[in-house]
């Protein structure tokens, strides 16, 4: 007899199964067959074996399996029964009490499941937390990084307004210095060839095996022809070739960017480079006497590949121009004054011809 059939059998006793088996009447039943009543204990003994061998009920509550076992045992019992309406009634237990013991265990099955889920998802909630704490920490600090770099440059830009509004005609005398230094140079150029190669040693640039240059009858004709097609720049002549100079103020405030004066100019310049593919340019940054040699060579160094950088950005091709920082090795004017400090921080661009 299959389970199915026993167990619907058995189903048909669910209304008097809590009954003491003495007390079922005799006209509320209808018999079983000797060889259904068999059938279904033997069907009673594999499930309990197989219950048994698989572990299915080993979870269970223990008052649940000992009730089970207990049904269990009952309707397998080897004494006879005075009554087979008592044998059905146990029968009907024993199917009843193994369902709710793996109903039970698989319930116990479930309840573990759930708390370590519960366990695991209490410990990724905590490292949620902690990320997202750590994400706002690392955001919070940036935007008061921001903030005070913000409030430096506003200050620093404020500071300058105000030693411009003071020194006006300092700047005339600076310019009209400046001017006089132009001057010097293209004669010192011109009549000491071999001071300028020193101080060019000095300025620690190499020169290419078998490259022209210094030549002041090469040097002038290019001047001339950067003056007729760029009148808004000026570029001073040197032995090693025509130089800009790009000044303190045309550049964030100790910072490496160029503003936006400097980007007009820089794109002027290279348009003539555009229009000129012989020619090359050296970006060479220098700072002032005021800093330390290590700041001032990472500062000059950081200006002069922001300069190249930008001018490979607009389109010249990275074979055309390079970049280097001098530091405070090459001041142009002595000591550590404010109007000193500004003019030594410069960036010179060069031009050659010959690439």
């Amino acid at each position: 007899m299959s389970r199915s059939r026993w167990l619907s059998a058995a189903v048909g006793f669910a209304s008097i199964a809590t009954l003491p088996a003495l007390a079922i009447e005799e006209t509320s039943l209808e018999r079983w067959s000797t060889v259904e009543i068999r059938e279904a204990t033997e069907a009673i003994d594999e499930r309990w074996d197989e219950l048994l061998k698989t572990g299915a009920i080993d979870v269970a509550p223990a008052d649940i399996f000992a009730e089970a076992r207990e049904a269990v045992d009952e309707a397998l019992s080897g004494r006879r029964w005075d009554d087979d309406r008592e044998r059905i009634y146990w029968i009907y237990q024993a199917n009843r009490k193994m369902d709710l013991a793996e109903v039970a265990a698989e319930i116990a099955v479930l309840e573990s499941a759930i708390e370590g889920l519960t366990i695991r998802r209490a410990a990724l909630d905590e490292v949620r937390i902690e990320r997202e704490a750590l994400r706002l920490a690392a955001q919070r600090e940036a935007e008061m990084r921001a903030r005070e770099q913000e409030l430096a440059r506003r200050e620093a830009e404020l500071a300058l307004a105000r030693e411009a509004m003071r020194a006006e005609e300092d700047a005339k005398r600076l310019a009209e210095e400046r001017e006089r230094l132009i001057q010097e140079r293209l004669v010192e150029e011109q009549m000491i060839e071999e001071q300028l190669a020193a101080e060019e040693a000095a300025r620690a640039v190499e020169i290419p095996e078998g490259e022209t240059v210094g030549i002041i009858g090469r040097t002038l004709p290019l001047l001339a022809d950067i003056g007729e097609k760029l009148p808004s720049l000026v570029f001073e002549g040197t032995r090693r070739g025509p130089m800009l100079v790009l000044q303190d103020l045309l550049f964030e405030v100790d910072g490496p960017a160029p503003e936006s004066r400097a980007r007009s100019q820089l794109e002027a310049l290279h348009g003539y480079l555009a229009a000129n593919p012989d020619l090359t340019v050296s970006i060479e940054g220098h700072w002032d006497t005021a800093s330390t040699p290590e700041r001032a060579e990472l500062l000059s160094e950081a200006r002069a590949e922001a300069v190249r950088a930008y001018l490979l950005g607009i389109g010249l091709p990275s074979n055309r121009v390079s970049a280097q920082g001098f530091g405070n090795q090459q001041p142009i004017v002595p000591g550590a004054t404010p109007q000193a400090n500004e003019q030594n921080r410069r960036v010179e661009l060069i031009l050659f011809e010959g690439g």
